[in-house]
């Protein structure tokens, strides 16, 4: 009984928390640099990698930048996210590529009678293979 009221407890509080204002996550990143270049001046700074700032396109802030071929960012177990949307085998992607298969560290898509290999391999080494299916 005490583990589902804590459960219950933690995931009121999830819910309660939101989803953070760009703005309040640049002012607490800027603080956290402030704080760290302070105190350790010689450790690097390192971004958040699951955090896109609002792109100016135009003179308007966009919040998403514009995606328009897949890339691949991380996998866990059977799911994968394929740039920022989390998908697993069957569902689309983007611009109509369909997730065949999710491997270790690639995925493969495909789209009419064209599959493409996305890996996280990083470097000189990371490609994107494309290959012709059926005639």
């Amino acid at each position: 009984m005490k583990r589902i009221v804590i459960y219950l407890a933690c995931l009121g509080a999830l819910f309660a928390a939101g989803v953070p204002d760009p703005q309040d996550v640049v002012a607490i990143d800027t603080r956290v640099e402030d704080i760290r270049d302070a105190k350790y001046p010689s450790v690097p700074a390192f971004k958040n990698p699951f955090f896109y700032p609002p792109v100016e396109v135009n003179g308007t802030a966009v919040a998403e930048p514009r995606i328009t071929e897949p890339i691949l960012q991380s996998v866990i177990g059977s799911r994968a996210l394929i740039s920022g949307q989390w998908k697993r085998v069957g569902e689309v992607a983007i611009n109509g590529w369909k997730v065949q298969k999710v491997l270790v560290d690639s995925v493969v898509i495909k789209k009419e009678k064209t599959e493409r290999t996305l890996s996280l391999t990083s470097g000189a080494t990371n490609k994107n293979y494309i290959t012709k299916v059926g005639g």
